[in-house]
């Protein structure tokens, strides 16, 4: 959905929550449009696990391997798995910066201005076209 061409998301039920102001609380809202290009990253509440086929595996599962990856955005630092197919190389950066939303798994968010706060998830989703900086690592041995 994030990939989509349109340029806002339609969005109901909404929490914000001010990174930089003494709220305890997070405001709600019924509804809200959202401008795609401002969005620096997602972190899903709800990951529904794809459709299974005969084998177990996804219908549309494509063999990759992770890379540790460190994705350094306005005021946060995201550190997950980026997951390539096993011939591409992450040192490449034009696999990461045309991605557009990119999922990085096991992944970590800090918040800069804070270190204390921070966010770990099993996806975090970031918007590669605010990113400043990508810089990839090796894959894990045992992957």
């Amino acid at each position: 959905m994030l990939n989509w061409t349109t340029e806002a998301l339609a969005l109901a039920d909404i929490e914000v929550w001010p990174l930089e102001s003494q709220v305890r609380a997070p405001y709600r809202w019924p509804q809200a449009d959202v401008s795609k290009q401002t969005i620096v990253l997602v972190i899903p509440q709800e990951v529904a696990p794809p459709a299974a086929g005969a084998n177990g595996r996804p219908f549309e599962y494509v063999e990759k391997r992770r890379w540790r990856v460190s994705v350094l955005l306005p005021r946060l630092m995201v550190t997950g798995y980026f997951h390539l197919s096993p011939a591409a190389d992450p040192g490449n950066a034009s696999l990461f910066w045309n991605a557009g939303f990119v999922p990085l798994t096991d992944a970590e968010a800090v918040y800069l201005p804070d270190p204390a706060t921070t966010w770990k998830a099993p996806v975090i989703i970031v918007n590669s076209a605010r990113a400043e900086a990508y810089c990839p690592a090796a894959p894990l041995a045992h992957d």
